[in-house]
């Protein structure tokens, strides 16, 4: 479990000013995609990760 100093990092550094709030970050914690909210169907979260795996796996 973070600490809250660490929490207050990744607030900033991502602003997660809000919840539900989402964050994808890639192998070097570039941020891919931010959301805020809840979505159903094709905008919601899992939807959207199969598509990034789907595209990165394809190239590009």
């Amino acid at each position: 479990m973070a600490d809250q100093s660490s929490m207050s990092v990744l607030d900033r550094a991502y602003d997660l000013s809000a919840i539900p709030v989402w964050v994808l970050l890639d192998i070097d914690g570039k941020l891919v995609r931010r959301h805020t909210g809840y979505d159903e169907g094709k905008d919601a979260v899992d939807e959207q990760i199969v598509e990034l795996l789907f595209l990165n796996r394809k190239g590009h």
